[in-house]
Parts: C-alpha cells; structure tokens; sequence
C-alpha cells in the first residue's frame, strides 16, 4: 500500500498535476492518472502474488524434491572469492554467554553453529528459536553430553534423537550436523551415526584457559580460509573473546558462515558417518570417513586436536613438541567457573 501511495504521488508530478493549486485537473491529465494509478495497483497485486504465494510454494517445492537447494539458497549473499570461517560453540545454551554471543553475532550480521546439549537446550527454547531466527545453525551434542564411544549402538541413537525432538519442537528444523563430545569417534561410532560428525581445526583453549585474551589470540593467529574454530557458548570469557574476534577478523575480510554453508561453498559433499576437521584448501585436515583407523580402536580428539592437523603440526595452545598448554591466564578476562568440562 506504501509502494502504491508513492507511486501515484510519482505519478502525479511526473504529469505536472502535482503542481496545481486549484485541486481542479482537465479530463485528460484525470485519465492519466487513472491509468497510472491502475497499472501500479494492478503491479501491487502481481508484486504480492509472487513474494507471498507463488514465491514460497516454488521454493518449498525445490526443497522437498532437492534438501540441498537449501544450502544453496542460504549461501547466495556470500563472495566465494573472500575468506570464509565457521565459528562452532559447544555445550549451550546459556542464559548469560549465549545471548552475549547472538548479540556479537547480530551486530556484526554473522552466522555460527551452536552444538547444543539437549538437556540444556529443552530449558532454553527462546535462545534456539533466536539462532535459527539468526540464520545460525543448530547441531547436536547429545542430550546427556555423553561420550558416543561410551555407549552401544542403541544408546547413541536416543542422545541423538532426544536432542533432534528439542531442537526440532522450537525450531521447526531437522538437526542436520552432530559433534561428538570430547571429539571421541570409533569406527562403531561411524556405523551408527547417520550425519556428518564435525571436528575441528582451531581448538581456541577456552575450555581450559577460561581467558578472553587468549582465546583471541588462538583464534586469529590461525585463522584460515575454510577453517571450523572450536569454542564453548558456557562462558563469559568465550563470549568476551568473540566480542573482539567477529570485527577482528572481518576487517581482514572474513566471512562467517555455518558449517552446512561452509562446505557448500568449498565444494564438499557432506555425508553420515564421515568426520569433518576443516575446509582449508590443500591442508589435509579435512579427514572425512578416516580409513586409519582399525575396527573397534578408540580415536580421541580430547586435550590435543593438533593430531588432526597433519599439514601443519601446530595446534593452538600445545607446543609442538608436547600436549601440554602454554597458554597463559596473567591477561585478559578470565573465568573461575567449574572446571569438569573439557574439550568438545
């Protein structure tokens, strides 16, 4: 209606009427704008058909016959010719932290993937709600944030659909990517899980540093191109820390985009049972379905994600010539929070 109303005042100084004073206006400048007034409401019409009906059921139609179509959709706004990052936050959400970090992200237009608890999540539907409404992506982390490898089969499968039943019930959407907790993934594991199981390539420390300062710096010094940086939404130093990351690094050109966009975007194909590191072009890190290791063998990523990381050697915070931190806590925000949660 507001396009409408515009458009005929256009209409009406574009035939001089407009600048009458008398209000009084000859036949033929009524019977111009009758007929403008006419095509604009006629294109209101046409405009409204198309965004809100015919629009949508074109699009949902492409998704139902190719779920893919989706990904593409949402990657449309994003220059493959720059830089491009995904931020992951495990264990959330949170009250405090979480909403710390959807305000970074808002601020600065920008999309992460929250792996959420689902016991966690079930009590905080208006933070899930907002990050799908943020165009964030939502995978899981077990309901219990239990070890897979510590489970069998069945039990697997209900960490993981209880979690999908909470993120489905307030935000409508399929839960699509898992992380398993600790990062721990047996062959077993890779037979029963039916998604892709994202890992990482930039383990920040933050769950052992609890320090803004330093989980800054592990984060931007090695930044890359199609890298998944592993952080934790559960606290207040993560979120202070991405306060500073997000404009940090896009003011070096970064883009920041979910793990679904990310590989779209990168050209990989993400299927169940496969492990994703990274898509960082030519360094290896991406493992996909590991055919290392041997039936039955326990693959731990806790404390030291660096093993995954075969083209460089180097992890953040672990030296490369042991698994110990060096990271400090002297500067910077820190937390003194419980200390039983690590790594994933």
């Amino acid at each position: 209606m507001i396009l409408f109303a515009l458009l005929t005042l256009l209409a009406l100084t574009m035939t001089g009427c407009g600048k009458r004073s008398s209000g009084i206006y000859s036949s033929e400048e009524m019977t111009q704008i009758h007929d403008v007034s006419g095509s604009v409401e006629n294109m209101s019409r046409v405009y409204d058909n198309v965004v809100n009906k015919s629009l949508p059921s074109t699009i949902n139609s492409r998704l139902a016959k190719d779920p893919g179509y989706g990904e593409y959709l949402s990657t449309m706004t994003i220059d493959p010719s720059k830089p491009m990052i995904a931020l992951t936050f495990d264990d959330g959400p949170n009250d405090s932290s979480t909403v710390q970090i959807l305000d970074t992200l808002e601020k600065y237009n920008a999309r992460a993937t929250f792996f959420v608890v689902g016991s966690n999540a079930k009590e905080h539907g208006d933070i899930l709600k907002r990050m799908s409404t943020q165009g964030c992506e939502i995978g899981n982390h077990t309901y219990d944030h239990v070890e897979l490898t510590t489970l069998d089969a069945d039990n697997i499968k209900k960490q993981l659909s209880k979690t999908d039943e909470v993120i489905k019930q307030y935000t409508g959407q399929d839960c699509k990517v898992v992380r398993p907790p600790g990062g721990a993934v047996t062959v077993d594991t890779r037979k029963t899980v039916d998604r892709p199981m994202i890992l990482w390539y930039i383990d920040t420390r933050d769950w052992e540093s609890r320090n803004a300062a330093s989980v800054i710096s592990n984060a931007e010094t090695y930044a890359e191109d199609g890298a998944i940086v592993l952080m934790h939404d559960i606290y207040d130093s993560t979120a202070q820390a991405v306060a500073s990351i997000v404009p940090d690094l896009k003011d070096k050109g970064y883009q920041f985009v979910t793990i679904s966009q990310l590989a779209y975007m990168k050209g990989e194909k993400l299927v169940g049972g496969g492990e994703y590191f990274s898509f960082v072009k030519n360094k290896g890190g991406n493992e996909n379905i590991t055919s290392d290791v041997s039936e039955g063998e326990y693959v731990d990523m806790s404390g030291n994600a660096g093993s995954y990381r075969k083209s460089s050697g180097k992890t953040p915070g672990v030296s490369e010539t042991s698994a110990e931190t060096s990271v400090s806590s002297d500067e910077g925000s820190s937390d003194s929070g419980d200390d039983s949660q690590d790594e994933g």
